[in-house]
């Protein structure tokens, strides 16, 4: 299991001040099929709490800009692992290989 946590902390700029940000993730993964597969499940921002909002202000205005979509989002996904992916490919063997790597002198 993961759960990942994002925060933006306020920030002044010339022109105004964007605010707070803050969201969470979560994902679960569960090997099945004898470890041949994986079933995954992730949560995008499960709070619902990830907005984009800027205060703009000069003499004469403010304006302030709230910005919210859908952010919270469910996916769900499965993996298969076919053959022997795991496997090593075998080492040479030993009479296999030259005679000078093995440090054999001549008889």
């Amino acid at each position: 299991m993961q759960l990942l946590a994002n925060y933006r902390s306020p920030v002044v700029s010339a022109l105004g001040q964007r605010l707070t940000q803050f969201s969470a993730d979560f994902a679960a993964k569960q090997s099945v099929l004898k470890d041949k597969g994986n079933i995954t499940l992730r949560v995008s921002d499960i709070y619902n709490t990830l907005q984009f909002n800027f205060n703009a202000y000069g003499p004469g205005f403010e304006s302030l800009a709230r910005n919210k979509r859908e952010s919270r989002i469910v996916y769900l996904g499965f993996t298969y692992r076919f053959g022997n992916a795991g496997d090593t490919p075998r080492s040479k063997r030993k009479d296999e290989q030259p005679d000078d790597a093995g440090g054999r002198g001549c008889e």
